[in-house]
């Protein structure tokens, strides 16, 4: 719900599994996308979460870029994602992979 809260109607969002999630941003370059996930992380950022209204939890916000091409299968657009996303949970951090 907070992911669509904070995107386009014809954007789409799915989850991948567990705390996994996929945008589609149709028609949005790389550098509009990667602004799109840096103001969805600012927006993580201020949420605090309080657990028994004691204690407070922290989010963690990693994600991975991946641009279509037109010679690319949907699985290879998603591995490159994935690649990205895990190169960016080493990092602590967003890191693009757009295809050479």
């Amino acid at each position: 719900q907070f992911l669509r809260a904070n995107i386009r109607q014809e954007d789409v969002v799915c989850r991948l599994g567990g705390d996994e999630f996929a945008l589609v941003l149709p028609g949005t370059p790389l550098r509009e996308a990667t602004a799109v996930l840096d103001r969805i992380r600012m927006k993580l950022d201020r949420i605090e979460l309080s657990i028994d209204g004691r204690s407070t939890a922290n989010l963690a916000f990693s994600c991975g870029l991946a641009q279509h091409q037109a010679d690319l299968l949907v699985e290879d657009l998603v591995e490159e994602a994935d690649h990205a996303l895990f190169a960016a949970k080493r990092r602590g951090g967003m890191l693009s992979w757009p295809r050479a």
